[in-house]
C-alpha cells in the first residue's frame, strides 16, 4: 500500500506555488562557488606546509594575527547588542535625552529669571514702604511671595 503525504503542513503555513520555486545558479556563479572553495583550500594546504617549515613561521604568525584583528573588526557587524547600529541608536537615544534636558534646562532658566524679576520688585517696594515709615507685616511679606 503506498502512502500519500499531506501537501500542507500540520503548523499551519501554505506556500503558495510561486514561494516554491527555487532560482538556479549560472554556470557562472557555479564556477565562482568551485573557485573561491578551491583558493581556500590551496591555502589551507599552504599553511599546512608553512607550520612544519620554520623558515615560513613567521608568515603564519602574521597571518593568524591578521585573521585575529579581522574577526575582532567583524563584530562590529554581527547580529548582536553591540553591533555598530545597536551602538549608534543608543547614542542617539542618549543625544536625544541630553537635548531634551538642554531644552527644559533652558525652560528652567528662563522661568527663574522672571521669577526673580518678581521677587526683586516686590522687594525693592517692601524696603522702600520700610524706609518710608510703612509698617509692613508678615501677611504683605506673604502676599508678595505668591505673587
Amino acid at each position: 500500500m503506498r502512502r500519500v503525504l499531506d501537501p500542507t503542513p500540520h503548523y499551519g503555513i501554505i506556500l503558495s506555488m510561486n514561494e516554491t520555486k527555487r532560482t538556479r545558479r549560472t554556470p557562472e556563479q557555479l564556477i565562482a562557488d568551485a573557485q573561491s572553495r578551491l583558493d581556500k583550500l590551496q591555502a589551507k594546504a599552504a599553511e599546512s606546509e608553512a607550520a612544519s617549515n620554520p623558515l615560513l613561521a613567521p608568515l603564519l604568525t602574521e597571518i593568524k594575527e591578521v585573521e585575529k584583528v579581522e574577526l575582532m573588526a567583524r563584530k562590529g557587524f554581527s547580529k548582536g547588542p553591540q553591533n555598530f547600529d545597536e551602538r549608534i541608536a543608543k547614542a542617539e537615544a542618549r543625544i536625544a535625552s541630553i537635548e531634551h534636558a538642554k531644552a527644559n534646562a533652558h525652560t528652567v532658566i528662563e522661568a527663574s529669571k522672571l521669577r526673580k524679576a518678581e521677587l526683586r520688585d516686590a522687594l525693592s517696594t517692601l524696603t522702600q514702604a520700610i524706609a518710608s515709615g510703612e509698617e509692613i507685616t508678615d501677611g504683605d511679606v506673604f502676599l508678595a511671595l505668591e505673587a
